[in-house]
């Protein structure tokens, strides 16, 4: 069952409070978010968004992109 877009995109609001954290190129979470521990890749958490309801683009999140629905 995938997750409301409503409460996907009320946790990332959420995600952009977090403090990152630079490790050997890799940006983590500098301290626990929803289910994930502190230490864990942003990466892992944008695939999880995108994968919870994939009405959900992290590049359209990050980047303004619209989307295009085909009619």
């Amino acid at each position: 069952m995938p997750v409301p877009i409503e409460r996907l995109n009320d946790l990332w609001l959420e995600l952009r409070n977090i403090a990152v954290a630079e490790e050997e190129g890799t940006l983590n979470i500098s301290e626990p978010f929803i289910h994930f521990p502190a230490g864990t890749p942003v990466s892992d958490i944008w695939i999880w968004f995108e994968i919870s309801n994939n009405e959900f683009i992290v590049a359209q999140k990050l980047y303004g992109i619209p989307t295009h629905h085909s009619s």
